[in-house]
């Protein structure tokens, strides 16, 4: 039986929505950054947010995931300029323009995380920090290098093959071009706009090698253990035997790489890397300092030798405006003052300090290649305990004229005629130099 209300009125139908209400999104449930950026994706393709809702919720998905992983502390946020860590932050996010670049980028955050990079980094760039930011923060920047999606497909294929050329890398005393110790690469694309000469494999290389150098990292020894899953960066401070080792025929090499930086932007070169190591220095800066003012040579920065990058110093020996010169003229004792001074700057070396006093008494610039020499020396000798492990070499590598050269001869080195940095023996008002890289030489070639 109707009630009255149904008998005596009709009945109106309330209107049905003409679409599905459907829920937005809820960024907290993702399970990772990834699985967030593919289904916000698939989501304003069919229609079901819009171009605005999209973006908000991917500015949520973005401050989740780096408070989750600690993305605010790692060294590469920390030492940015404020004005860029946005645009960091936002780098995975602008190389996503289509469902194949999304399909690389997982590819190779899958192809890194298995291969464990994130190991690697965490160690080569001295980092107690998750590790997972640090791998997001190398593909970023591997999918921001300049290549095409083809070049980047082939990069994340071949990846665990390893794209340093071990053979190459370990031919001793040879100059050699970058391109030389590269392998697996492709062709540059066709396809790329920039019709770039250089591999994309190069490129990445080139990449890490000058902006993956936090404090206390030389250019190259990043970029080398990153490409190569036979190489590990060591670091560890002064009883590491080398910055890498080198895993190859069934034996291990320890490499000291040295190298020398370049801004393409400045066209500014940075300081090669230095024979500089605590247990490898032989200089007393006290004993400088005391030989220098027992002739009153005091106020003005000595160099070991003349150099070009070393215009505001006197040099000890090698010119007619030396320290030695100078004490010539005036009548000085020669020979005393050498034999002082040779002592000071080979205080540790005691076996040197005889023909340092003979080069020093002849004024002769040669001192420079011979305090060189025994430096180098020096780091087989110390580098390496006896019965262990040995240092196999140097890795000198320029990243201004893309040259390598794996030095295991001090005679092979100077034929291949190095540039030689000065080395400052006192400060610039002529006191001890207490700054103990300024006495390592900077070899660049």
């Amino acid at each position: 039986m109707k009630p009255w209300f149904a008998k005596e009125a009709e009945v109106i139908k309330f209107p049905e929505p003409e679409k599905k209400v459907l829920d937005m999104p809820n960024v907290a449930s993702y399970p990772d950054f990834i699985t967030g950026v593919t289904d916000l994706k698939a989501r304003r393709h069919k229609g079901e947010i819009s171009q605005d809702s999209h973006d908000k919720l991917y500015t949520d998905l973005i401050h989740r995931f780096m408070r989750k992983e600690s993305f605010e502390t790692p060294w590469f946020l920390r030492e940015a300029p404020e004005d860029e860590i946005d645009q960091i932050k936002k780098l995975l996010l602008t190389q996503i323009q289509g469902e194949q670049e999304l399909a690389i980028l997982k590819k190779m955050l899958k192809v890194m995380k298995t291969a464990g990079i994130d190991d690697k980094l965490a160690k080569a760039l001295k980092t107690d920090e998750d590790a997972a930011p640090l791998v997001q923060r190398l593909v970023a920047d591997i999918m921001n290098t300049e290549g095409t999606p083809a070049e980047k497909e082939h990069f994340a294929n071949n990846y665990t093959k390893g794209f340093i050329n071990l053979n190459a890398l370990l031919t001793p005393n040879q100059k050699m071009s970058i391109n030389q110790i590269m392998q697996n690469e492709m062709a540059p694309d066709p396809k790329n706009k920039d019709q770039k000469q250089t591999s994309f494999v190069f490129a990445v290389f080139d990449f890490l090698a000058k902006k993956y150098t936090p404090q206390g990292v030389g250019p190259g020894e990043v970029a080398l253990a990153v490409l190569s899953p036979n190489i590990r960066r060591i670091g560890g401070g002064t009883g590491a035997i080398g910055d890498i080792m080198v895993s190859h025929n069934q034996k291990d090499y320890y490499v000291e790489i040295k190298g020398k930086n370049y801004d393409s932007e400045t066209k500014k070169s940075g300081t090669a890397g230095r024979l500089s190591d605590a247990k490898v220095h032989v200089v007393d800066p006290n004993g400088i300092v005391a030989a220098l003012k027992s002739i009153n040579q005091t106020g003005q920065r000595i160099s070991l030798a003349p150099s070009a990058r070393a215009r505001l110093a006197v040099p000890l020996v090698g010119s007619d405006n030396s320290v030695v010169a100078k004490l010539s003229q005036a009548g000085g004792d020669i020979n005393a003052f050498a034999s002082q001074i040779a002592k000071a700057i080979f205080a540790k070396q005691p076996g040197a300090q005889a023909k340092a006093e003979k080069l020093i008494a002849a004024n002769d610039s040669n001192l420079m290649t011979f305090y060189t020499r025994i430096l180098y020396d020096r780091y087989y000798k110390i580098k390496g305990k006896e019965g262990g492990n040995k240092l196999s070499g140097f890795g000198f590598l320029n990243m201004k004229n893309n040259s390598y050269f794996f030095s295991t001869n001090f005679d092979a080195l100077t034929q291949a005629k190095p540039n030689l940095a000065p080395v400052y023996l006192t400060n610039a008002s002529g006191e001890a130099n207490m700054d103990p890289r300024e006495f390592g030489t900077a070899i660049t070639l």
